[in-house]
């Protein structure tokens, strides 16, 4: 598939996945979570999808259900720490900074050696 990446520059994906885990990765998130949905819509227990969409939620700090989302991915994948950090991030924007503290202490159990 073919998918404008900005600059006058044509991407060139084999799978709704590839093309949104690309996108992402480029910051392009409105192209992104379309690519990203419609890969899940195909394999929906994917926790990297899962997150991935719901920190694109984060960012708009549609919080319930980014939390929903990385919560699910978690359960998915327990050594998700995208996820974990996500529903961080919801923490913080929701205000709640006891459960901010948790999710980052949770963090560093699954990913002690994780960026910051």
């Amino acid at each position: 598939m073919r998918v404008h990446g900005g600059f006058g520059i044509d991407l060139f994906f084999e799978s709704d996945k590839e093309a949104g885990v690309e996108l992402y990765d480029r910051a392009d998130y409105g192209q992104a979570e379309g690519f990203l949905r419609k890969a899940l819509q195909a394999t929906p227990c994917d926790a990297d999808l899962l997150w991935r969409i719901a920190s694109i939620l984060s960012f708009r700090a549609e919080t319930k259900a980014a939390v929903a989302l990385a919560e699910y991915a978690l359960g998915i994948d327990p050594a998700c720490h995208q996820a974990c950090a996500t529903l961080c991030a919801c923490a913080l924007i929701d205000g709640d900074i006891r459960r901010a503290e948790g999710y980052a202490d949770r963090c560093l159990d699954i990913a002690p050696n994780m960026p910051s």
